[in-house]
């Protein structure tokens, strides 16, 4: 599989159409609000969790004003909640990356991003192969397979997958790395950055269909760590 730029994709599916950004606000320079808006974008959101007033919101505006950007809006909500698209709205291109695999219910998270997107959705996940096998053993994931990291408790697959990851200069939570966050916050929702779900390419290809898009390009955009899928909302 070979890489991708998903700036590219952008170039190709965003000009004169609107764009949302879900999820992209963490530490604002991977953001793509600003890159569908250089590619003719009519106008693009940043929809993210973190509440009205983080720190995170202003340090968005100061780079979007950095770059002399002014045509985007700003949202607060949660994607994997009811009502998501109510509150978000509807627009032609939906981004969202590296925040599936760390949700505890990731294909809410496709369904809800079916709901709001009128043509094309980016998807970028982090992955791990079908078979990974090293010294300490082998784990088959073939056929769209998936595991909750802090959930393996099979120490022999744990350390072979502690392996791969060290391997891969890759440092996760619940293998690599203790859990020092709960999973579950007081008020009953899943506090997202302790959780990793460890998901193949085909999965994920899976989980996309299911949800109402058909996949027309994939590729990885860092070398066997992530998987960026190029989606059209399927027809009928």
């Amino acid at each position: 599989m070979g890489q991708i730029n998903k700036s590219d994709w952008i170039a190709r599916v965003a000009p004169d159409r609107t764009f949302a950004d879900v999820g992209g606000l963490w530490g604002t320079v991977n953001e793509m609000t600003s890159v569908a808006l250089q590619a003719g974008a009519a106008h693009a959101a940043m929809i993210d969790i973190q509440p009205p007033g983080n720190t995170w919101w202003h340090a968005f505006d100061e780079r979007m004003a950095s770059l002399g950007l002014s045509n985007y809006s700003c949202l607060h909500a949660d994607a994997t909640r009811d009502g998501f698209r109510e509150r978000a709205g509807v627009y032609d291109v939906v981004y969202c990356s590296d925040v599936i695999y760390h949700l505890p219910d990731p294909l809410s998270l496709l369904l809800n991003l079916r709901g709001i997107t009128h043509e094309h959705m980016i998807l970028t996940s982090m992955y791990v192969p079908e078979v990974i096998s090293n010294e300490a053993g082998e784990i088959d994931l073939r056929g769209g397979g998936a595991i909750l990291a802090h959930a393996m408790v099979d120490k022999t697959k744990r350390e072979v997958m502690q392996r791969y990851f060290d391997k891969m200069g890759l440092q996760v939570a619940g293998i690599s790395l203790p859990l020092n966050e709960p999973l579950v916050l007081e008020d009953g929702s899943g506090n997202t950055s302790p959780w990793w779900w460890l998901m193949t390419p085909a999965l994920l290809r899976s989980m996309l269909e299911i949800a109402g898009f058909d996949v027309i390009e994939e590729g990885d955009s860092w070398a066997e760590r992530s998987r960026s899928f190029l989606c059209k909302v399927k027809s009928g």
